[in-house]
């Protein structure tokens, strides 16, 4: 497959997937002044869900949103937050999940890969696998 002829895209596989099927769906932020956003009027100290998720999937943020592309120009994920909201481990995430890819792609075959299943775990908020079958 792909990744064990170019091992040099698992961290393109790690971050499209993080874009992609985001492991934190979404978040939640609280209004510290009264705002009107797109004509619906918030007071201080509302609540509101922020979906990551759905903003990953934005055309207007990445072309052909709903494609999984390795090898995708521009990418723009939401998925560690943005701005003074990033998340200060999201360069360390992304460092461990690519060695643990790598590990596994080094150290595995095709068919183990092809017979790979999972499911989520029930979450309000979060997408983490549950491995069916041990690798």
């Amino acid at each position: 497959h792909q990744l064990s002829a170019t091992p040099d895209l698992i961290t393109n596989f790690i971050l499209e997937v993080a874009r992609y099927d985001p492991p934190v769906q979404n978040t939640r932020r609280f209004v510290t002044q009264n705002i009107t956003i797109d004509g619906q009027h918030l007071q201080a100290g509302d609540v509101i869900l922020l979906l990551l998720a759905a903003a990953n999937r934005d055309p207007l943020a990445n072309t052909d949103p709903d494609q999984f592309l390795l090898q995708r120009e521009d990418r723009l994920s939401l998925t560690f937050s943005h701005a003074r909201h990033q998340c200060p481990g999201q360069a360390l995430a992304i460092s461990i999940a690519s060695t643990a890819v790598a590990y596994v792609v080094a150290n595995s075959t095709t068919q183990q890969w092809q017979a790979l299943q999972w499911q989520y775990r029930s979450s309000l908020n979060g997408r983490i696998p549950e491995f069916l079958e041990p690798f």
